[in-house]
């Protein structure tokens, strides 16, 4: 997908659907364009659970009085 999709990220979702390099050349644009959707959908997934894991690790850390290191 030249110009659509930046290289490195194609290859993301190349491993990501468990095909090599060739492999991944060889499929139709379609196939390659449904696998970078699912691997981009799976990406935010897993950034939105990072974001709650962080959140809720904030929140149950100890405040640190204002003066104290």
């Amino acid at each position: 997908m030249p110009g659509l999709v930046p290289v490195f990220e194609e290859r993301e979702a190349a491993i990501f659907a468990h095909y090599n390099w060739t492999e991944w050349r060889l499929l139709d644009w379609d196939e390659q364009a449904a696998i970078v959707g699912h691997y981009r959908i799976h990406r935010q997934v897993e950034i939105h659970q990072n974001d709650v894991i962080a959140h809720e690790m904030r929140k149950k850390t100890p405040k640190t009085p204002p003066g104290v290191r």
